[in-house]
């Protein structure tokens, strides 16, 4: 048996001019690249990015139920799903959301971390159930200290400082 599956081989991969079998040219085995675990840091960077990331898909949807997975009880920041569950419940935000411009981690100390986030709420309007404005919010920049602690191996936002917003005209 062994000698009818070596002789097919070898008929398969041979030349027409030719019994001998074809040579295949040598593989280059590259081993991978080790996956180095995330530091802290980028886990703390990245939960805050998600936070707003999420921020912005229920600004957009009114679905606030993954945002407050994000934040502690108290965190000053569950005002923003207070704020989103308003306004859904009578209208909606046009174009309302967070463009994020900077994370700076600054420090982490066991299950703890700081982190502070720059960012820009571009104009938007908020719309009544029939489309008409209700309001008109101006373009702010946002410069917001986060406190964070790590809770069953998420980071969760515990509590939220607004260092500097200020009203943009453009």
């Amino acid at each position: 048996m062994a000698a009818t599956i070596i002789a097919v081989l070898t008929s398969c991969s041979s030349n027409a001019d030719s019994s001998a079998p074809t040579k295949l040219p040598p593989t280059n085995s590259v081993s991978p690249t080790p996956v180095r675990p995330p530091t802290p840091e980028s886990e703390v960077e990245a939960a805050v990015r998600t936070y707003f990331k999420v921020a912005n898909e229920a600004v957009k949807s009114g679905d606030t139920r993954r945002l407050i997975t994000l934040s502690g009880p108290s965190c000053p920041c569950r005002a923003l799903v207070q704020d989103i569950e308003t306004v859904y419940a009578n209208g909606r935000a046009d174009t309302a959301g967070f463009d994020v411009r900077s994370v700076i981690v600054q420090e982490i100390q066991g299950d703890t971390a700081a982190a502070e986030v720059q960012y820009v709420v571009p104009a938007y309007t908020v719309l009544d159930r029939e489309g008409r404005i209700t309001e008109s919010v101006p373009t702010y920049e946002g410069h917001d200290y986060n406190s964070l602690v790590k809770s069953g191996g998420s980071w969760l936002l515990e509590n939220t400082f607004n260092m500097n917003a200020s009203a943009v005209s453009h």
